[in-house]
């Protein structure tokens, strides 16, 4: 068995709401022989399929919040625990892509390579088509390269072993940088195609680089220009200021040629052939214009990177009076105030600058409570009329990558919260857990909103009935994936569908009170996407950007193929169903096999709508005007993950 026996589930909450009607019959799906037992009743006519293959060495796969799904759904990158499929390194998180044909097939995306120490990855992003790796070894395998040193390639995955060498030196430190604990951030991102990447790195790679400093550089087509250099010609120093990629911060432009970062508190942007322009200076009469303003929190950054918004703390234009947002403009080097004032942190902006997402410690609203009151809120700004809606109250901290996840134009938000924010009380001494958030006996629950339909209340997709008695700690929705600049797991749709996990049982079907996962959607309900009656939890990890595909991680034998033990990535695919997945394997030696040597199957639960149950919602505050948003072509963990293969025990490793 593998000595990581245990995965780690990535977002366990808490609740029970509408249920969703069930599945259509198994004849009035086109898919219905892949629909049997518990499958019968996922909805969309969906059908399990095994993305990583039955034979994987007595290895798991890890739920570690690097499950991220490319090019549609028909691919998807995952960890595992050790080597198989033809991998070629064993690291702390072995990569793999798995991708559709008429079945799955899995192949490794890590370089051969010689380690040093333990080393976390060695695939640090991935195309959005899933064809191209960016990968760091010590070893030589291209011409340029250095054998022994630190060698950063572009590999593409579609050729046996094709590598184009983007940076080398003769010393370990950027191989070091790059595959250790403590360099898990400075690979920066790349542009959907890795034509363009950022990372940080303290080794000087060109001859104007300085010495003794972690350096920003950008690398496209072929050209290294370094980044971090001043509008003054001194050299920024990236250790520190939060240059990490997190949250939705979009660091690099979608044509690879704006990189922004911070330096000292200070906002710039590195223009390729250009230089660097200070973004967070004065815009006041009289203030001289070439000093540096500190700011506070994220940055959020258009598609095309000339449009940036951020926390002022200070007011920088004549018509502001304190900390607020900002939107700086690069077409005419331009400073606006939109509004905010008061605000803590900016955590989002929609796709078309519209709807600003704030957070604060104050009360900026009549409707947010009392300015004593010290609770973190979540708030919706309108950045043209620059009124302030109050949507929702948190017990704990305004950010944080594990809190909200948005639908991609920015109008739906997902969040977790540890608040009764629709009066539904959550203490549970099921959530008293050392470690874990909800470690003061709270459990977490998720709720949702639409900013385009003010008049509706936020929703609680996890509450349940008063009473409800939780079966553990909720979590969050995962842990961020930094191949597309810090983008986090898929868990919102722009049509309102939402995706998490949960221990509780939040439909009859649901019986088994350890995590499963669940699909919400507007107008219908819960639907259960795992089988419910297992003893092995499930973890949500990703989801195609339609919703096709929904990606998970469970022991759970879920197709007859799958005949081990062990933990693996799973999809619920609207129209899926694999044949050659439907046939037990033979062991060799004429031993039992497959279904042979499974228990005996369980009886279904019926899945039909809860009489009386409903969505638990806030009254409906006062509306905004309706907001349109537009909706944008490009798609988009908590303290301690938790551990699937035994709930009540620590995470160990996993958590980090």
């Amino acid at each position: 068995m593998s000595p990581r026996r245990g995965f780690a589930a990535l977002v366990l909450l808490g609740g029970a709401l509408t249920v969703a009607p069930p599945a259509q019959a198994a004849d009035g799906c086109a898919n219905a022989a892949f629909r049997s037992g518990a499958g019968a009743r996922l909805p969309d006519c969906r059908a399990w399929e095994q993305v990583s293959p039955v034979e994987k060495d007595g290895n798991d796969v890890v739920n570690s919040g690097t499950i991220a799904s490319v090019a549609g759904g028909d691919r998807v990158y995952f960890n595992a625990a050790g080597a198989f499929a033809g991998a070629e390194s064993v690291l702390y998180d072995t990569a793999y892509l798995g991708s559709r044909g008429g079945d799955w097939s899995t192949r490794g995306t890590d370089p051969g390579l010689t380690p040093t120490g333990l080393l976390v990855k060695a695939t640090l992003g991935l195309s959005e088509d899933g064809t191209h790796a960016v990968v760091v070894t010590s070893n030589a395998l291209a011409a340029g390269a250095i054998e022994g040193g630190s060698n950063l390639y572009l590999r593409d995955l579609t050729q046996p072993a094709s590598y184009r060498l983007i940076a080398a030196t003769a010393t370990r430190a950027m191989y070091e940088d790059l595959t250790g604990f403590g360099g898990q951030g400075n690979y920066i991102g790349g542009t959907a195609d890795l034509s363009a990447i950022a990372f940080q790195t303290t080794t000087p790679l060109l001859a104007d680089a300085p010495v003794g400093v972690r350096s920003l550089y950008l690398w496209h087509d072929g050209r290294l220009s370094l980044a971090s250099r001043l509008p003054d010609g001194s050299a920024a120093d990236m250790s520190y200021d939060g240059n990490s990629p997190s949250r939705r911060q979009h660091r690099l432009s979608d044509d690879g040629t704006r990189l922004w970062f911070r330096f000292d508190r200070t906002l710039y942007q590195y223009v390729e052939g250009e230089g660097t322009t200070l973004i967070t200076r004065s815009h006041r009469a009289g203030d001289d214009p070439a000093r540096a303003v500190q700011i506070d929190g994220d940055v959020v950054a258009s598609r095309d990177g000339r449009t940036l918004w951020f926390l002022g703390l200070q007011p920088l234009t004549d018509d502001s009076q304190l900390s607020g947002i900002y939107r700086w403009s690069a077409g005419d080097d331009s400073l606006a105030a939109v509004g905010g004032d008061g605000a803590a942190a900016l955590i989002d902006v929609s796709a078309d600058g519209r709807l600003a997402w704030i957070g604060a410690r104050s009360s900026l609203t009549p409707d947010s409570g009392g300015p004593a009151d010290f609770d973190a809120r979540l708030y919706l700004l309108d950045t043209q009329s620059g009124e302030i809606r109050y949507v929702a109250r948190f017990s704990r901290e305004i950010g944080g990558v594990d809190t909200y996840r948005f639908s991609p134009d920015g109008r739906r938000v997902a969040f977790v919260s540890f608040s009764p924010v629709t009066g539904v009380d959550n203490a549970d001494a099921a959530c008293r857990e050392p470690g874990y958030p909800g470690a003061d006996g709270f459990c977490g629950n998720v709720f949702t909103w639409d900013a385009g339909r003010p008049e509706e209340p936020v929703r609680c997709l996890s509450c349940g009935p008063p009473g409800m008695a939780h079966a553990g700690p909720s979590a969050t929705f995962g842990r961020p994936v930094t191949f597309f600049d810090g983008r986090g797991s898929r868990a919102v749709t722009d049509d309102g569908r939402v995706w998490f996990d949960s221990p509780d049982r939040l439909v009859p079907a649901d019986t088994n009170s350890v995590g499963d996962v669940y699909e919400y959607t507007p107008g219908s309900g819960l639907s259960l996407l795992t089988s419910g009656t297992s003893g092995e939890p499930a973890g949500f990890g990703d989801v195609s950007e339609d919703g096709r595909d929904v990606f998970f991680v469970t022991a759970e034998r879920l197709v007859p193929q799958d005949a081990d033990v062990l933990a693996d990535l799973y999809t619920a695919r609207v129209g899926g169903g694999i044949a050659g997945q439907q046939v037990a394997p033979r062991q060799a030696g004429g031993g039992c096999g497959g279904d042979a040597c499974r228990p005996a199957p369980t009886v279904v639960p019926d899945s039909s709508p809860v009489p009386g149950s409903e969505l638990f919602a806030l009254p409906a505050q006062a509306p905004l005007p309706r907001l349109t948003v537009a909706r944008s072509p490009t798609p988009a963990g908590g303290s301690c993950c938790r551990c699937a293969r035994a709930p009540r025990a620590p995470c160990g490793r996993r958590c980090r």
